[in-house]
């Protein structure tokens, strides 16, 4: 996942997930700016139930890589191919 800046500038890359496994591509993105988190889904291979949403800093810990962040934490595993996010207040849909 990537952010930019409304103008284009300043593309940066904050997760990088291995490359050539798509089941760990992100399909959903949902941004909580108020406590600092981003929130995305990989829906795994279908009709399968490995479907997971994950969470992250907005920002890279210092000293850490978009490849290796030690700040992604899953949060819900074994779902059935979550796609859309939506946060409102304290609340993920």
């Amino acid at each position: 996942m990537s952010r930019v800046r409304t103008d284009g500038n300043g593309l940066t890359d904050l997760v990088v997930n291995p490359a050539g496994d798509i089941s760990q591509g992100c399909v959903g993105v949902a941004v909580g700016p108020v406590r600092g988190h981003l929130y995305w889904t990989q829906k795994g291979p279908a009709k399968r139930g490995q479907g997971r949403i994950f969470r992250s800093g907005l920002e890279l810990p210092a000293g850490e890589s978009r490849e290796r962040r030690s700040d992604i934490e899953l949060l819900w595993t074994g779902l059935p191919e979550p796609i859309d996010l939506y946060l409102e207040g304290d609340w993920l849909y």
